[in-house]
């Protein structure tokens, strides 16, 4: 099972920035992240949901969507020769996550938060106005409460500071950039 939860923390992420620069080495912009990652067991478990001691039997998977959304503040520093650039982005903004889950029987967990996100990338100039590079990104952000909908009902789950639910992760991207 620990192997399993290891799986969910990588999968796909998609991103977009527009950023207007307003000086060669300074702009600001927004943010648009996406993580999405499914899991499931090749094998029902068998658990105890409600604490009474009767056990039920059943499948496990996971559907997991983060979502962070900010505006952005940039620095830019070209090389040499202008072909290339050093690229640093502070982003801070909403932060959501979404689970829909099956353990035995179906359930949903959303919670929202506050998130930053750094990057560093590294673009190669391939045509006048055309980039493509590399970008590291770490985002950050911790989940204090949760919403969980099941066949029981909905329910707010609130964590202490020492339970929170860390939505922390690095993102290793490839992508194109348009102008200059």
């Amino acid at each position: 099972m620990e192997n399993y939860f290891k799986k969910l923390k990588s999968g796909f992420q998609i991103s977009g920035d527009i950023t207007y620069y307003f000086s060669e080495s300074w702009g600001i912009g927004l943010k648009y992240n996406q993580f999405n990652k499914s899991g499931s067991l090749p094998y029902d478990i068998v658990a105890d949901l409600d604490g009474d001691g009767r056990t039920e039997e059943g499948p496990v998977s996971n559907n997991l969507k983060v979502i962070f959304i900010g505006p952005t503040f940039s620095s830019r520093m070209y090389s040499y020769n202008k072909k290339n650039v050093l690229l640093f982005n502070t982003s801070i903004g909403y932060t959501s996550y979404e689970n829909n889950g099956v353990l035995i029987d179906p359930f949903q967990l959303k919670g929202t938060t506050l998130g930053l996100v750094f990057d560093i990338g590294y673009d190669f100039k391939i045509a006048k106005g055309t980039r493509v590079g590399v970008q590291l990104s770490y985002l950050t952000g911790s989940l204090y409460k949760m919403d969980r909908k099941s066949k029981y009902g909905t329910e707010s789950i609130k964590f202490e500071s020492d339970e929170k639910e860390s939505l922390n992760r690095f993102d290793l991207s490839i992508g194109i950039r348009f102008g200059d």
